[in-house]
């Protein structure tokens, strides 16, 4: 059944409008116990350390300090905390020597209310602010100068929130000096000494409650520059009492998990299925309000009659009346609670689909609100071969192909109406320069001036009457593609009308059995949820990064994850990738989205040596679903 959103952190609440727009929630399934689980780590910590703003112009270490010592349970005011370190009211003097004033190691300096820029106040550093701590029963387990970056990142992560002195404006200063009236050297760095209170943090990012400005997400670099300034100060504060750490969400695979023995058979692309105009359709028509429909896949569009185990087709959502989902699943099988396509009202959105094949040569698709018109091509399916080295997967890290925007793979600028360029695969980011049959490939189009669609085929062949992404002027849209690889190792991309930049990433290619001897076979399941951030591990904040790692327990050996990845909940435009644990995060994406939307696309992600893949979140928010219909293993 449908779960409803529960935000449970502020930037929650801040989507209620685009959830009353109706975007429709993805389903959950029931839990058991199985021969694989899948453990998801959160690589990012957002610590519940309430905005506080400072009272007084120059009381941002008090406000800062407050901020963490709140997250302990201790609640003192500004002016309390200001009386415990103590204030020195008075102004600076000057002699032969230069200015001098009181010391900030030791005490609050000048009037709280004053001004940096007069000379009538200015602040104070780690000492009064421990002092202060101490006085009203807080923790701190650090403090001091010299407290480099990592640490304060490491201490974030378990639990603990920092405040840390930096620039006002997030830039770095170079500090002036005076001798303090104790005798001792001071740095000065007036009008631009501030502190902050870092509360939380990701693979790029810190997030920092300003006690001027609020909470703002600040990158590493512009807080190392910034830090910097005032030699690394930094206090260090306690955890809250039993802290549970960093989320995590476990999820056992509920099923049988079979020893992988199919091949990948590429086809020409081929439609099986326009409801518009009745093709492969019992009459024209929409699918309509929680309505199921059956296609015969098997004996059509290349699929042989018999002896094909699961299909890889386009599935294509047109004109839907109102939010809602498609499951693609077996005919004669029960229903999974998983979901293959999301969409809003209006919004046309393409998927590439695996899914196994019935008893009865068919597969089901089920729509749950409205009417939906369903269009399907089927590009390839899995089965058994009579060449051992043919149609074997070898998954590859991710590697950007092609980039009009920039130039990246020979073409710079919009692919125009009626217009195909032809991209080179074949001895390109990690595919072989022969022996590979077709490539995997994730396509993006971005930018588009008109409604239109685009046609991955082979280079050399007919184009054929089938499309690879439908999209509208202004969307950004990714699509899996597996497409045989055509003459001179190119692979052809055409656009219908209109003008847009494309970007492919290749992830994987497909053996062709004349030299590869590495690869995996293929193995189908039950879809089944394994993921869901709304469901324990926290939404994907800005550059939030996460870590899922597969526990086999009947070796299996599985070498990559066929996945049906969805985001929503979105807060801004952005894009997610996924990669081998491992490695270095790959310049490539999986899936991109703009704000509001929920979007679909299969993942053929290869896992790390030890079983895990990574995915990564570049900006603002989002919630990630994780259904896996599918793995691959090695040749037995």
């Amino acid at each position: 059944m449908p779960i409803h959103w529960i935000h449970k952190q502020l930037v929650r609440t801040m989507m209620a409008s685009l959830l009353s727009a109706g975007v429709v929630l993805l389903q959950v399934p029931t839990a058991a116990l199985a021969n694989m689980s899948f453990t998801t780590t959160a690589g990012w910590r957002l610590l519940n350390v309430p905005q506080i703003f400072q009272t007084h112009g120059l009381s941002c270490e008090a406000a800062a300090e407050q901020m963490a010592l709140a997250y302990q349970g201790v609640n003192v005011s500004q002016d309390a905390l200001l009386s415990a370190m103590p204030v020195d009211r008075r102004g600076p003097t000057w002699d032969s020597t230069g200015m001098h004033w009181s010391d900030p190691y030791d005490v609050f300096v000048g009037n709280p209310d004053g001004s940096e820029r007069l000379l009538t106040g200015y602040g104070t550093y780690y000492g009064p602010v421990v002092k202060a701590a101490q006085r009203y029963g807080g923790v701190v387990v650090q403090y001091g100068e010299g407290i480099q970056p990592p640490t304060i990142y490491q201490a974030v992560m378990t639990g603990h929130p920092v405040v840390s002195w930096v620039g006002f404006d997030w830039k770095w200063h170079q500090v002036s000096h005076y001798r303090a009236w104790d005798g001792d050297l001071v740095q000065f760095g007036s009008p631009y000494e501030h502190a902050v209170t870092i509360i939380g943090v990701t693979n790029d990012n810190l997030l920092i409650n300003n006690p001027w400005f609020g909470q703002q997400w600040i990158s590493k670099p512009t807080f190392e520059a910034s830090y910097g300034t005032f030699n690394h100060m930094s206090v260090i504060f306690g955890a809250r009492a039993n802290d549970p750490g960093p989320n995590t969400s476990s999820t056992p695979y509920q099923g049988a998990t079979p020893v992988p023995q199919d091949t990948y058979h590429t086809l020409q692309p081929s439609r099986i299925l326009d409801t518009r105009d009745g093709t492969g359709a019992t009459a024209p028509g929409p699918l309509g309000n929680d309505g199921t429909m059956t296609l015969q896949v098997a004996g059509r569009g290349g699929v042989p009659a018999t002896g094909a185990t699961a299909a890889v087709l386009n599935v294509t959502a047109v004109n839907p009346s109102t939010a809602s989902y498609l499951t693609v699943y077996p005919s004669g099988t029960a229903r999974p609670n998983t979901s293959n396509l999301n969409w809003v009202a209006g919004k046309t959105m393409p998927n590439l689909v695996e899914t196994p094949i019935g008893a009865d040569g068919k597969v089901a698709f089920y729509n749950h609100f409205g009417t939906v018109h369903v269009v399907v091509d089927v590009a390839g399916y899995f089965g058994p071969s009579a060449a051992p080295t043919d149609g074997l997967l070898n998954a590859l890290v991710p590697s950007r192909l092609l980039d009009t925007r920039d130039g990246t793979g020979g073409y710079r600028g919009a692919l125009g109406q009626a217009s195909t360029l032809n991209l080179q695969v074949a001895g390109r980011g990690g595919v072989p320069a022969s022996g590979a049959a077709a490539v995997v490939l994730n396509v993006t189009v971005t930018g588009p001036t008109a409604a239109s669609y685009l046609t991955v085929y082979p280079t050399g062949a007919q184009r054929p009457l089938a499309s690879n992404l439908n999209f509208v002027a202004g969307q950004t849209v990714p699509n899996r593609v597996i497409v045989s690889i055509g003459a001179g190792g190119q692979v052809s991309i055409f656009n219908f009308q209109g003008s847009t930049h494309v970007v492919v990433d290749v992830s994987g290619w497909v053996s062709n059995g004349t030299e590869a001897t590495t690869g995996s076979h293929f193995s189908a399941v039950s879809p089944q949820r394994i993921l869901d951030t709304r469901n324990g591990l926290g939404i994907v904040p800005p550059a939030g990064m996460a870590s899922v790692g597969l526990a086999d327990s009947a070796s299996t050996g599985v070498t990559a994850l066929v996945l049906n990845v969805t985001v929503t909940d979105v807060s801004s435009a952005s894009y997610l990738t996924l990669w081998p644990d491992g490695t270095a995060r790959p310049l490539a994406s999986d899936l991109n989205f703009g704000p509001g939307d929920t979007v679909p696309n299969l993942v053929i992600v290869k896992v790390g040596p030890n079983g895990a893949f990574d995915f990564f979140n570049h900006t603002g928010y989002a919630d990630v679903v994780i259904d896996l219909v599918g793995y691959f293993g090695p040749v037995g």
